[in-house]
């Protein structure tokens, strides 16, 4: 098979942006695990990424008629992320996985589109371009792992520090309305709190707020925290943030329910990562299709892509 240029030029096109794709993800990966999801940008860039590089691996698993070179290609992207995480067994042997699922991804397309009559996108893709994702997905999923296996407290995998800010802010208003307890925030202190409590406890029952009342709310905040602390068998200074008291005595209190088997927390928060991601490719799948399509169409009318009649053998079983 002699030598093409473009074909060259497409394979290192798709294998630069597969390794872009994978470094873009590990600092979202970064986010992820240490619970931030303020910037929309840290997250909009990877899945862009990811589409473009899905839609170029398609791109080379079609035209590409090189088997080694086609191969190659794909097997590099999950490979390079090996020199971006801990060169440990484990994650040696998932990146392994990750680059047999990419060839053979890149496998199944060559082989659907190598003997379909008709070319259809949709259905010359389908044929791998799931699995291909299956591979990404693995290799991400790694980061993560890697983000969160040397934890101190494995329960903080399962039960990231936004999710009580976010449960605090969502419910603090259905339980004031409820029982009298003041609307609070993700910064607020655990003596704030209690101030704010007694405060509306004492406006309720008709008592004014004097210099005299401050201090016998004060006195009564510490006792009120004293008892905390002893009833949860937690420490508490008063000075820390709710929501992070909060963090502490659930994650404690799992770790205490589950024992022993809290150390498996970490390989099963990075399972439950690795199906989420695989749950988001589903709609990433046909924009790739559309994309993949709409890049075909300009490739053709750029003279890039040519049309040219073959004759293709298939052999069959027959009875």
């Amino acid at each position: 098979m002699k030598f093409s240029i473009k074909q060259s030029v497409l394979a290192v096109v798709a294998t630069v942006a597969g390794i872009g794709a994978l470094w873009a993800w590990q600092g979202a990966v970064l986010l992820i695990a240490a619970g931030s999801f303020k910037s929309y940008g840290g997250f909009i860039i990877p899945v862009g990424v990811v589409i473009l590089a899905a839609s170029l691996f398609s791109l080379a698993s079609l035209f590409i008629e090189s088997a080694w070179l086609l191969y190659a290609g794909t097997a590099v992207v999950p490979a390079a992320a090996f020199f971006l995480m801990p060169q440990t067994l484990p994650m040696a042997s998932g990146v392994a996985a990750a680059m047999l699922l990419a060839a053979f991804a890149g496998r199944r397309i060559r082989s659907e589109y190598a003997l379909s009559i008709a070319f259809s996108t949709s259905k010359t893709l389908k044929a791998g371009l799931p699995v291909y994702f299956t591979a990404i997905s693995l290799v991400i999923a790694l980061f993560y792992y890697q983000q969160i296996a040397g934890r101190e407290r494995p329960a903080e995998n399962i039960i990231p520090r936004t999710a009580v800010d976010f449960s605090l802010r969502a419910l603090s208003g259905a339980f004031s309305d409820l029982q009298g307890i003041p609307r609070t925030d993700s910064l607020i202190t655990v003596d704030e709190f209690l101030a704010q409590n007694l405060e509306g406890q004492l406006k309720t029952q008709g008592v004014e707020l004097g210099a005299a009342n401050k201090k016998e709310i004060a006195a009564l905040v510490a006792e009120q925290r004293n008892e905390l602390a002893r009833r949860y068998g937690i420490s508490v200074r008063g000075g820390e943030r709710l929501a992070d008291v909060l963090h502490r005595t659930i994650t404690e209190k799992v770790e205490e329910l589950l024992g022993p088997y809290a150390r498996f927390l970490p390989f099963l928060s990075a399972l439950a990562f690795f199906f989420a991601l695989r749950t988001l490719s589903f709609p990433l799948y046909f924009i790739v299709v559309a994309l993949t399509a709409l890049l075909i169409a300009l490739l053709r009318r750029g003279n890039i892509i040519i049309s040219e009649k073959r004759t293709i053998e298939v052999e069959r079983l027959t009875l």
